[in-house]
């Protein structure tokens, strides 16, 4: 920690040094002295102090225009007026300027070694948290590849919300990657009988390897057309994205029948679904949905070949189907929102919305299932029967109805079951989030515990978390953690002999200072002064 003292009476300055080189227990690393304001400014430049601890009336540039000049150049530094002037206006000129503290002279040595203690602290608190993410940084980098493989799996498969895409985008830095792009869909013929034969050979994992290494090869061979991505999203399917103006339609459709040639040359068959022009996030989503039915028609119009929008039956059709990821946002809202109404509502409009369009009645029905059923396994990891109270064969059910109507009953009934279901699974996560949240925080009530190491071991969000946590317990996670501490030291001072300083250790504090501060804040008392007033074991090292 370097300080940068401004005073221009040479007894107060030599005073205030003389004061700063006692203070042996705080890292005070550089020390230097200026007669006023104009030169401070000018030395701050090349020192670079941590602390500024200034007078407020001097010549030529008084602490307040000093002040200003700082905030300006050096917007982190702290700064402490130290005045002998005990006057209204100068507290709220210090205040309006955001200084950092006003100590009256004559100076007390306790009160500006526990300020400057404070400075420390938070600056150890800052400088953790930045190695934290400097770390965290490079562990993204090292993992970048993977992270982006498995953000492009969850987003085909409709598994994030817009608000976890555009975070993972800005992430992983992807924005404007499903911007003009062609897609394709690789599904491998005839992969169970060759994964069957592998498997009796006990060689099943080679197998899936040289599927993954021939392919990945084949498109990387060519250097004018490498994928923006390339990832596997079942054993026998894998997914590419080309950027559109690196390869024209032609070539694109030329190349992906050169693939299925080059598979075969190797000994794999496959079958190639296309979809040249995606424009956006949803659109990548929906242009999967589109591949994975044109890939139906493998048995009809034969394997090994190239499937186009063009020569599928209702493949267009598919395309302003609504995706995956909107009817899952909504579907998600509705089911949330526990409102019996709203959901029959939504039912009644979403076969609306699909009734001009030539699916038969038991897909209409299907599609919805099929999205709800995702979306309870993302919300609460149990399947589409649980939630509905053990009902059996619910897909065959679809079957049965033969006019829209019975239909939409039915599917009213099962949502409202499905929302009272996941309505209950969500208090259930949140309240047992809040007890293991607090069987951590008991568990290392000897750390310096913060919000964001708490959050990053439960996988959400700081703000979140907290959110949820004091939603059921009316206290920050923070509050929590100290009102814990507090009470532990309590108890250790009633119990034990141990002294004070020992106690600010084991409930994690590093500064006995800091935690007399803390403690006195919340019991009104200093730890010694509770231990005597409750009788408790006589502290012969309190600190």
């Amino acid at each position: 920690m370097k300080i940068l003292v401004v005073e221009d009476f040479a007894i107060d300055r030599e005073e205030l040094l003389e004061m700063l080189a006692s203070f042996q227990d705080l890292p005070i690393e550089e020390v230097k002295a200026c007669e006023n304001g104009r030169l401070a400014l000018a030395a701050a430049d090349s020192f670079l102090p941590d602390v500024v601890l200034c007078d407020v009336e001097m010549p030529y540039m008084d602490g307040f225009d000093l002040l200003r000049a700082m905030r300006e150049k050096h917007p982190d530094v702290k700064f402490v007026f130290c005045s002998l002037y005990n006057r209204l206006e100068y507290y709220k000129n210090a205040l309006d300027l955001d200084s950092n503290g006003y100590l009256l002279k004559p100076l007390d040595s306790a009160q500006l070694h526990d300020c400057l203690l404070r400075f420390f602290e938070q600056s150890q608190v800052l400088s953790s948290e930045r190695e934290e993410l400097s770390q965290l940084r490079e562990q993204v980098e090292k993992n970048r590849d993977s992270l982006r493989e498995l953000f492009i799996i969850n987003l085909l498969h409709g598994c994030l919300s817009p608000a976890e895409i555009e975070e993972k985008q800005s992430e992983l830095e992807m924005e404007g990657w499903f911007t003009g792009i062609r897609f394709a869909v690789i599904e491998v013929d005839d992969f169970f009988d060759h994964a069957e034969q592998y498997r009796r050979q006990k060689r099943q994992q080679l197998y899936y390897f040289k599927l993954w290494q021939t392919i990945d090869r084949i498109l990387h061979d060519s250097a004018e057309i490498c994928p923006l991505f390339f990832v596997k999203v079942e054993n026998a399917r894998f997914c590419c994205g080309f950027r559109r103006e690196s390869i024209p339609e032609p070539l694109f459709l030329d190349n992906s029948q050169r693939l299925i040639q080059r598979c075969k040359s190797m000994g794999i068959s496959v079958t190639v679904a296309v979809e040249p022009n995606v424009e956006s996030v949803e659109g990548l989503t929906r242009a999967f949905e589109q591949c994975s039915y044109m890939l139906r028609f493998k048995y009809s119009m034969g394997k090994g070949i190239v499937l186009y929008v063009n020569d599928i039956p209702g493949a267009s059709e598919m395309a302003s189907y609504p995706s995956v990821v909107d009817l899952q946002k909504e579907l998600r809202y509705v089911l949330n929102q526990q409102d019996r109404k709203g959901l029959d509502h939504f039912v009644q409009e979403y076969y609306q919305q699909v009734q001009t369009m030539s699916l038969y009645r038991q897909r209409t029905a299907s599609i919805l299932l099929a999205v709800c059923a995702q979306l309870i396994l993302n919300e609460s990891g149990a399947g589409l029967q649980e939630a509905l109270g053990g009902e059996e064969k619910v897909w065959e059910r679809l079957l049965r109805f033969e006019t829209a109507r019975e239909s939409i009953q039915w599917v009213q009934k099962m949502l409202w079951s499905v929302s009272r279901f996941l309505g209950r699974q969500r208090e259930q996560k949140e309240q047992k989030l809040i007890e293991q949240v607090q069987r951590y925080v008991e568990k290392h009530l000897q750390d310096d515990l913060h919000l964001e190491e708490i959050a990053r071991h439960f996988f959400y969000s700081p703000n979140y978390l907290n959110s949820r946590f004091k939603k059921e317990t009316n206290l920050t996670i923070s509050e929590y953690i100290t009102r814990r501490k507090i009470a532990e030291a309590k108890r250790r001072l009633l119990q034990t002999r141990e002294p004070v300083a020992e106690i600010a250790a084991q409930v994690g504090y590093e500064h006995v200072s800091y935690f007399n501060f803390v403690f006195k804040r919340m019991e009104g008392m200093t730890p010694r002064e509770f231990r005597q007033l409750h009788g408790g074991g006589e502290d012969h090292e309190d600190a």
